[in-house]
């Protein structure tokens, strides 16, 4: 037994942060990045009081977020993508203030997601697989809006989730080993026109997928048609024709 009253908790990869019904904030483990939050690089084997009044915890690889009962957002620890949100990518060994009027944090290895009592979804931190959901794979260092009408998110190595106040469930950034239970493969016919870039992305459930494309052409072939398939998991095959996306059963 770690020790008592405690209502909430969060493992990082070698750190942990945990929150006692009483609002204090504790925290314990490796610290070479200031994780643990104690204002220095040396780690704790014991749990360590950081803070007090505080709601609601989450760990990533080497950094740390906190809401407090009024909604302000804390970080602290490693800050290497930009993963604090406070605009630079110097570490913090003692928590620092992100921003107001959150009610949900989640903590990716390297990024961060938080949600805000506004249900309007904020990420931030490394991106480089689109796990920000930003459209790009470019860090930032500081909150950006994402989308709207969420309620609750969770964030893994490189990518992330989200559930909307509707039920329905998002998910973007690495989908390699279908951790985003919506992954497509891109595959287009033999013809006359050539691509040089070509996307296809899918979000939601796979029983309510919105998949949409984006296709840049090889300038030497302006003109001419393409047909594209998209594999689905489900084993459902979708086309995209001149009035949208069909589902064909396989």
């Amino acid at each position: 037994q770690v020790g008592t009253g405690f209502a909430h908790v969060a493992a990082g990869a070698y750190h942990t942060v945990a929150v006692k019904r009483d609002g204090t904030l504790w925290a314990w483990g490796y610290n070479a990045s200031g994780q643990i939050g104690q204002g220095d690089t040396l780690n704790a084997t014991t749990p360590v009081l950081i803070g007090s009044d505080f709601s609601q915890v989450s760990a990533g690889a080497d950094h740390s977020v906190a809401l407090r009962s009024d909604g302000t957002l804390w970080a602290w620890g490693g800050n290497g993508y930009g993963q604090l949100g406070i605009g630079s990518n110097a570490s913090a060994t003692r928590p620092v203030q992100v921003g107001t009027a959150f009610k949900r944090v989640a903590a990716g290895a390297y990024h961060t997601l938080a949600i805000k009592s506004d249900g309007g979804l904020w990420s931030w931190g490394g991106n480089g697989l689109g796990q920000l959901g930003s459209g790009d794979t470019g860090s930032a260092s500081r909150p950006t809006q994402i989308g709207n009408g969420f309620a609750q998110a969770a964030a893994g190595n490189g990518h992330s989730l989200a559930i909307q106040s509707d039920g329905s469930l998002w998910a973007w950034g690495d989908g390699s080993l279908g951790q985003l239970a919506s992954a497509v493969t891109l595959q287009f016919t033999p013809g006359p026109v050539g691509f040089v870039n070509g996307q296809i992305t899918a979000v939601g459930a796979l029983d309510n997928l919105t998949l949409s494309a984006t296709l840049t052409p090889d300038p030497e072939h302006a003109q001419g048609q393409v047909f594209i398939v998209a594999v689905l998991p489900n084993g459902l095959i979708a086309t995209l024709t001149p009035t949208g996306w069909k589902t064909l059963n396989t």
